[in-house]
């Protein structure tokens, strides 16, 4: 395969040239050293002479940059082809690299910052925007990946993870760096414990610099499965991390702090509006970050990973112990007949006294089939909220379905009384059965 490296001919272009030449000798790959007649120069400059004379000035300068760059790369004995482009920088490299299928883009970062990279933005991050691959931003004269491809010691990479299928794309890489070299990777993720609370239904710390023990717990339990092969190692380790600032700083923080030479994150490659609309962690951390981020954006493959085939084995059982609630319940038991847990829940409104707290448990035990080997656990929650209570119980033990039963309320008293079964459907974040009224 081949390493689509991007130059300006500045010191950070030379020096992921030479990066994209100790990647390609080490994945047995060849180097295409790319530069581009930007169109934004030719276009928006006035010249006091002709513009063919201006644009062969261009190209010769082009030609000749990338004869003396390939030439010190050769030195390196990886194959090194170079080639002119014409057009739009960002646009033109993402395209050239998808019609070469390239592994990786590397290209250079100048870092800029305040005034100019509001009003100019950033080539590279325009790249970023634009490919359909891997892109690894070197900044100038940061010396650690050179210093692990030449196996003078190990490389030191923090990888960003969530609950995306961007980060089985970036855990991907890290697996693929591993095999190249000695890592030690510290996955990261970085949490705002306000959100969370709400999401699991808990109240907020009192204490903002303290992490609540419920939060790690399901976190983890839902991450660490991203990269639970990984962990088996003694030079990769795992953090939850809560943030009270701007989580793109505090993972720079994170990995400032891990003396990291390598960055890694999962991109959803947002566009225009879209970016501008729905934000995004990866742009501010490419801001904020001091060393080389290499940015993977997700592939079909890596959402059917997400999404392979499920077992269900966790369920929630919600019934409002009605006709329609309990058969409900019978579902929960049918999705689980192979083995499994089944947590049967109800939201009682109000405060309980013991006596009504245990007359409620033995009629949900009653539904317990008496036949089957599921493990089941008794929830009674309280508030005025059944499928908000309902939904943050469901995050919190993380389950793998919720089962429950619909009235079928329709038109005005819908409205007027509104549907727990609805409301559930609407804002869980896994699969809901619904049974219907007969």
């Amino acid at each position: 395969m081949k390493i689509l490296c991007a130059t300006d001919f500045s010191p950070s272009a030379a020096d992921a040239g030479r990066l994209a030449c100790g990647l390609a000798r080490r994945l047995g790959d060849s180097v295409e050293l790319v530069h581009v007649i930007d169109a934004a120069r030719l276009g928006y400059v006035e010249f006091p002479v002709d513009s063919p004379l201006i644009d062969r000035a261009f190209r010769e300068g082009g030609t000749d940059g990338l004869r003396r760059s390939a030439a010190e790369l050769r030195a390196s004995g990886v194959t090194v082809e170079q080639t002119l482009l014409d057009g739009w920088v960002a646009e033109a490299i993402a395209e050239h690299a998808e019609k070469i299928d390239a592994r990786l883009i590397v290209t250079g970062t100048h870092a800029r910052r305040g005034a100019s990279r509001l009003l100019l933005g950033s080539v590279a991050e325009r790249i970023l925007l634009n490919a359909d691959r891997p892109v690894l931003l070197v900044r100038e004269g940061k010396t650690g990946l050179t210093e692990w491809l030449d196996g003078k010691r190990p490389l030191r990479v923090v990888v960003g993870v969530d609950r995306s299928a961007a980060s089985v794309a970036a855990v991907r890489w890290a697996r693929q760096l591993r095999n190249i070299g000695p890592c030690e990777v510290t996955f990261v993720h970085v949490y705002w414990p306000v959100e969370e609370c709400v999401r699991l239904g808990l109240k907020p710390m009192p204490d903002a610099a303290a992490a609540d023990k419920e939060v790690l717990s399901v976190l983890t339990r839902e991450l660490r499965p991203l990269m639970a092969d990984l962990l088996e190692a003694d030079d990769v380790s795992f953090r939850v991390e809560p943030a009270w600032g701007r989580p793109a700083e505090a993972l720079v923080g994170m990995a400032q702090s891990r003396t990291a030479d390598l960055l890694i994150l999962g991109t959803h490659q947002k566009h225009a509006l879209q970016r501008l609309w729905l934000g995004s962690t990866v742009h501010p951390t490419l801001r904020a970050a001091t060393m080389p981020v290499l940015c993977v954006p997700a592939t079909p493959a890596d959402e059917a990973g997400l999404n392979s085939t499920p077992r269900v084995a966790r369920v929630l059982a919600a019934t409002d112990l009605s006709t329609i609630g309990n058969r409900a319940v019978a579902y929960a038991y049918a999705l689980t007949r192979h083995g499994g847990t089944v947590t049967l829940c109800h939201v009682h409104d109000g405060p309980m006294t013991p006596a009504e707290e245990a007359s409620l448990t033995t009629q949900l035990q009653a539904l317990v089939p008496a036949d089957g080997n599921v493990v089941t656990r008794i929830a009674i929650l309280t508030g005025s909220r059944p499928a908000e209570a309902l939904t943050h119980e469901a995050n919190r033990l993380g389950v793998d379905a919720i089962c429950l039963g619909s009235h079928g309320r329709t038109g005005v008293q819908k409205v007027a009384l509104g549907s727990v079964a609805q409301t559930v459907l609407q804002h869980a974040k896994r699969p809901v059965f619904i049974v219907p009224a007969q």
